[in-house]
């Protein structure tokens, strides 16, 4: 559930051996994306591999980039005055 590189490196060689085991590690077992995942996976192999691949590293950028924006809205933000 963390965003490191490790441990995307981790959920993306689960996704290709258990689809819906490198899902699990990002969202969580009652996450529909888990559940979708589970179904490709149950229904025909690589439908799941390939939506789980998709979704893990869909995340990890998004992510990324959402981290950044923070970081840039934090440094250029002005405390709130403790006197008001």
């Amino acid at each position: 559930m963390s965003s490191g590189g490790c441990s995307t490196c981790l959920e993306v060689i689960f996704a290709v051996v258990l689809p819906p085991l490198g899902v699990f590690f990002r969202y969580g077992c009652c996450s529909s994306e888990f559940f979708i995942s589970l179904l490709l996976t149950a229904l025909c192999y690589v439908p799941g591999i390939v939506y789980s691949l998709y979704v893990i590293l869909r995340t990890h950028r998004r992510g990324a980039a959402l981290r950044h924006a923070r970081l840039t809205a934090c440094l250029y933000t002005t405390p709130p005055n403790p006197n008001t």
